[in-house]
């Protein structure tokens, strides 16, 4: 018998609770997106899916819909566990780029001078072509099921080493062209273990995972997944639902478990917090990849150009920083527009969910955002006070130093963006009681509405 899929909002209040920095500004997320946009399979109970919206690395809003467990019927929220697939590579990526700026790595010497157990390919393959997909390395993942493993879960990493260590030559001249590559990254984590002298697992728990707070989340390591709130993976089966935990259970191309709520401290560390994603590494993390004639490392499509486990491009007129992941029962899209200082996070338990479209449909809604509205704002980032105002049928930026008896004015004029603008000074809105205020040279100033003219420079 056929069923209406059942699916469960959790209140926006409780996935804010989770998440540092929280607040709530403004309708960052349309009213139950999550729900109306999953597949209408009119099964009961159903798999679904985790989203979240960010400003500036604040969480703006959450939705969840969907069982995270169709036996207990447990319920996803900001602390339900998922495997981030591909997502996972940027954690890889990080690792590297940081043994990297501490000089432990060089990211232009051959893999080789690593792994020295590798065979000789025709050229040599750099640890940069590696991060960027264009070493030609064999995919890993594609190896073991040509290899007959028939369910990579049941495969270890020294399996799908195994069978890289077999290959005689790459499937292109190495720096020449692209090819997304598990087997490239299954590479870098053995690259991390040889250089650290831990697991691989255990150096992104210690320089990734504990300095931001995510305690739920962890890398596989040859072990099947645990955490009191886990979602399973789904694929439709006849009326219902069939479990499909069937991925890898190492690191390094994927095997990061993960929550929303601990992707809240990491987006907040990318965004202000900057303990693990200093500016150096951010720049060495988003930095646009080359082949060996110069030209972009573009993925096969040419869509996107390979950054170090990111991708780079243009969505909704705007440049983005995304990666998404698959699993075969699980979805999961990390996107980020960072000129505006915005993101998006979906993860998904079932294989028919679509997190691109529900992105696309969240940065829609938003790009019809409201402007702020008038009234005083302040920073701690600036020793002033700020006062939005329409005068005359004007937009008004007014400035008060502090110290200063009089404002500086400033009439805005509105752009094809959203922002506002006068001269190089520019306003992009947050929400409704936030934007950014910033110039060519000095970006990411967040400016919040304060109590009034009697609240102190710098801060409410």
């Amino acid at each position: 018998m056929r069923l209406t899929t059942l699916l469960l909002l959790v209140p926006l209040s409780t996935a804010l609770a989770a998440a540092p920095h929280a607040r709530a500004a403004g309708p960052a997320l349309p009213v139950d997106l999550v729900r109306h946009a999953l597949p209408d399979t009119a099964h009961r109970p159903a798999p679904g899916c985790a989203m979240a919206a960010f400003g500036a690395g604040r969480q703006l809003g959450f939705q969840a819909a969907g069982l995270a467990d169709l036996d207990t019927a447990e319920p996803i929220d900001a602390d339900t566990v998922f495997y981030a697939a591909s997502v996972s590579k940027q954690f890889t990526a990080l690792a590297v780029v940081q043994l990297a700026l501490a000089g432990r790595i060089d990211l232009d010497a051959p893999i080789h001078d690593y792994l020295d157990e590798l065979p000789r390919y025709q050229a040599p393959v750099t640890v940069r072509m590696l991060l960027h997909h264009a070493s030609g390395v064999r995919d890993s993942l594609s190896l073991l099921r040509m290899a007959g493993w028939e369910r990579t879960a049941d495969a270890r990493m020294g399996d799908a080493l195994a069978v890289l260590h077999q290959q005689r030559s790459t499937q292109f001249p190495p720096g020449t062209a692209t090819s997304y590559s598990n087997g490239g990254y299954l590479l870098l984590a053995e690259l991390v273990q040889r250089v650290s002298g831990q697991p691989f697992a255990g150096y992104v728990r210690a320089h990734i995972l504990d300095p931001l707070g995510m305690k739920a989340s962890y890398v596989l390591a040859d072990h099947a997944p645990h955490a009191d709130h886990l979602a399973h993976g789904h694929v439709a089966s006849g009326e219902g639902f069939a479990v499909r935990d069937t991925y890898p259970r190492f690191g390094g191309s994927g095997g990061l478990m993960t929550s929303m709520a601990d992707l809240a401290r990491y987006e907040a560390d990318i965004a202000h917090g900057h303990k693990v994603w200093t500016p150096q590494v951010l720049a060495a993390m988003t930095a646009p990849g080359q082949l060996l004639d110069g030209s972009p490392a573009r993925n096969d499509e040419g869509e996107f150009v390979y950054a170090s486990g990111l991708m780079l491009g243009h969505s909704h007129g705007r440049p983005i920083v995304r990666h998404g992941g698959t699993a075969e029962g699980f979805r999961a899209l990390y996107l980020r527009m960072p000129a505006e200082q915005r993101a998006w996070i979906v993860l998904c338990n079932r294989a028919d969910a679509r997190p691109q479209e529900l992105v696309d449909r969240a940065i829609e809604a938003w790009q019809q955002r409201p402007q702020p509205i008038d009234g005083h704002y302040t920073s701690p980032e600036l020793p002033a006070r700020y006062r939005l105002a329409r005068e005359g049928g004007q937009r008004v930026l007014a400035i008060l130093r502090a110290g200063a008896a009089e404002e500086v004015r400033h009439v805005l004029s509105a752009q094809d963006d959203g922002s506002l603008r006068a001269g190089n000074l520019r306003l992009r809105p947050l929400a409704s009681d936030a934007f950014v205020l910033e110039t060519e040279r000095a970006r990411g100033i967040v400016l919040r509405r304060s109590g009034g003219p009697g609240a102190g420079p710098g801060g409410e």
